[in-house]
C-alpha cells in the first residue's frame, strides 16, 4: 500500500503518503496503522522518523495513538485536504521559479510572525537545523534537507495551520522540481558560507524579536537563492542573452 521513500527523505514526506492516502479513502477513518516497526520497514526509514510523521499528524487531526490499542486514521480535515489540493495546483506549474516566488510571498512574513510568536521549543528547533547548515558550509556544502528543515521550522514557529500545511505542500514541490531542473547546483567558493550567514542572520533576527529584521533577512536570503537559480540554469541552458 505505501511507497519507499529514500531514508534521506525527512518524516515529512512519510507524512504526506500518509496524508494522501487517508484524503483518498485508501485508509478509513477508524482503520488501524501497521505497526511502527512495519510502517519503518516499508517506507524504508527508521521508526524515529515514523514517529515524527504519526506525531505531525495527530497534530493535523488525521490520528489518534489509543495506549496499549494502536495508531488509528481519523475522518479527512478540511487542513489536509487544502494540502493536497494545494499540492495538486502546483504540479500543473512546478517550475521552480514560480514557486520560489510563492515562497517569497509567505516566507518573509512568516519569518516576521515567528519573530513575534515564537518560542523556547520553535528557536531550539531552529537552530538545530542552523548548526547543520554550519556543519556543511564548513565541509564547502550545501545541504537540502537542513536548508528544509530550517526553513519549514520557522514557518512552524508562526503557529499558523493553515500558514504551515501551504508551506510544506510548497516546500516538498520546490525540492523536487529544483533537482529535477538542475540537479546539484556548483556554488563558488564563497557559496556555502553566504548559505550559512543568511540562514544565521534570520535566525538571529527571529530570536531577538525583530520582526521587520527577521522579514528582511528572509528577503535577502530568498532574493540570493533566486538570483543563483536563474543565472545557473540560463549558463547550463546556454540561454544567457547577449549584451
Amino acid at each position: 500500500m505505501y511507497n519507499p521513500i529514500e531514508k534521506k527523505r525527512y518524516y515529512q514526506f512519510v507524512a504526506d503518503e500518509l496524508r494522501s492516502l487517508i484524503n483518498k479513502g485508501v485508509i478509513n477513518s477508524g482503520d488501524k496503522l501497521p505497526p511502527e516497526r512495519e510502517l519503518a520497514v516499508q517506507f524504508n526509514v527508521s521508526r524515529h522518523t515514523i514517529r515524527e510523521a504519526v506525531n505531525q499528524l495527530q497534530s493535523e487531526g488525521l490520528l489518534k495513538t489509543i495506549p496499549g490499542r494502536g495508531t488509528f486514521a481519523l475522518e479527512p480535515n478540511k487542513l489536509s485536504l487544502m494540502y493536497d489540493f494545494a499540492q495538486n495546483m502546483l504540479r500543473t506549474k512546478d517550475d521552480p521559479e514560480y514557486l520560489l516566488e510563492v515562497r517569497q510571498i509567505i516566507e518573509i512574513q512568516a519569518a516576521a510572525l515567528a519573530a513575534e510568536r515564537s518560542n523556547e521549543q520553535d528557536l531550539k528547533k531552529i537552530q538545530q537545523s542552523l548548526i547543520k547548515i554550519q556543519k556543511e558550509a564548513q565541509e564547502s556544502k550545501v545541504g537540502d534537507i537542513s536548508d528544509l528543515e530550517f526553513h519549514l521550522s520557522v514557518v512552524q514557529a508562526t503557529h499558523n495551520p493553515v500558514l504551515i500545511t501551504i508551506m510544506n505542500a510548497i516546500s516538498d514541490l520546490f525540492y523536487r522540481c529544483l533537482k529535477k531542473s538542475s540537479e546539484k547546483k556548483k556554488f563558488d567558493i564563497n557559496g556555502p558560507k553566504n548559505f550559512y550567514n543568511d540562514h544565521k542572520r534570520i535566525y538571529d533576527e527571529i530570536k531577538s524579536k525583530n520582526a521587520n529584521g527577521a522579514a528582511q533577512a528572509m528577503k535577502k536570503h530568498l532574493d540570493r537563492v533566486k538570483d543563483e537559480y536563474v543565472y545557473h540554469n540560463s549558463t547550463v541552458m546556454g540561454k544567457i542573452a547577449p549584451k
